[in-house]
């Protein structure tokens, strides 16, 4: 990077620059100050921060394409919508994961704990931005409350360590969150407000909520479901490197929870939706982020607690495929035509 600005500086010695760029990228690894990996790690990261203009829009206009990409099938009264792979896809991810850090023989427990987030967030929703247009929502904090208070009765009731548990789904929920957000796209939830050209993406399909309860079809809004996947990424790679050094299992779920509520708190003041209450001028969720990042900070502190192991096995795996095929029915799967409760996922 200092080549680069002092070679803009400074043209005639341009290649000097570079040159001694090269040395010293190359001393780093001679002299054993830095491994190959650092060094290649230094170098994409270079690349990132130079072309980001470019990279930026590929990945906008991608989201942009995706969000336009809603497709349903009909059965008679059933509806089949293409954002519910998605969802699935998150689901199948998140308990495999979870199951591999627990073991086979708490197997059968991830998925339980993953019907308590499902239910979780579901009446999360229904509480707190009920809309008689939006009869079955979903809302990410009633999933964490829920999977908490799985963890709380698997404690309990089976003296499972509660730390490896939550430690466990806090390793698995920035991929369950980021593949997540690829059906907020499609589905047009959790968007952004107004943009300009060059940051928004625009929702242009009839069904989505942006079109149907924001009435901002075609308008440029703030990629939020990119910001947020993005952040996700950088939590999991963190929490990845946090496991991979042996860090207390209190430490990975407080570092997440104080990650997730910095990118979250950020996140919501892009955030457009009409149907998130504010209280003392910010979104409520701005509000929870902050108690989460303070509940993170309360469980850096613990000491003495057990350590994760990475137990990859068979039964996770199928566990997880029925785990992804639920999530896939609970949120791509609906009644059109009818009016009850939790029957349809869009308005008519």
């Amino acid at each position: 990077m200092a080549a680069t600005y002092f070679s803009r500086s400074i043209v005639r010695f341009k290649w000097i620059w570079y040159l001694l760029a090269a040395l010293i990228s190359v001393s780093c690894i001679t002299t054993s100050a830095h491994s190959i990996p650092d060094v290649a790690a230094g170098f994409f990261t270079y690349i990132i921060i130079i072309c980001r203009q470019q990279i930026w829009n590929f990945i906008r206009k991608q989201a942009e394409r995706l969000s336009n990409s809603w497709r349903e099938w009909r059965i008679g009264p059933v509806r089949i919508i293409n954002h519910g792979f998605y969802g699935g896809a998150a689901g199948f991810a998140g308990t495999m994961l979870a199951g591999f850090f627990l073991g086979s023989q708490y197997a059968l427990v991830c998925f339980a704990i993953m019907v308590f987030v499902i239910i979780g967030a579901g009446l999360w929703a229904q509480i707190i931005e009920g809309s008689p247009k939006l009869l079955r929502p979903y809302g990410y904090y009633g999933g964490l409350t829920g999977g908490i208070i799985a963890c709380v009765l698997a404690h309990f009731i089976l003296s499972i360590d509660f730390f490896i548990l939550l430690a466990s789904f806090a390793m698995a929920a920035p991929w369950i969150q980021a593949l997540g957000r690829l059906r907020c796209l499609v589905q047009g939830c959790c968007h952004g407000k107004p943009s300009n050209e060059n940051t928004g993406i625009r929702f242009t399909h009839p069904n989505s909520r942006v079109n149907k309860i924001s009435g901002l079809s075609g308008v440029p809004l703030h990629p939020t479901q990119l910001y947020s996947i993005g952040t996700n990424i950088i939590i999991g790679l963190v929490l990845i490197r946090l496991f991979s050094i042996g860090i207390s299992s209190s430490f990975i779920i407080g570092i997440y929870l104080i990650l997730n509520g910095t990118g979250r708190f950020v996140e919501e003041s892009f955030r457009g939706e009409a149907q998130t209450p504010y209280w003392a001028g910010m979104r409520i969720y701005q509000w929870i982020a902050i108690i989460n990042i303070l509940f993170g900070i309360v469980f850096t502190a613990v000491p003495n607690t057990g350590v994760l192991v990475f137990q990859p096995n068979l039964l996770s795996v199928i566990v997880a495929i029925g785990m992804g095929i639920l999530i896939t029915i609970a949120s791509g799967v609906d009644f059109p035509e009818s009016n009850r409760r939790f029957a349809r996922l869009t308005s008519k």
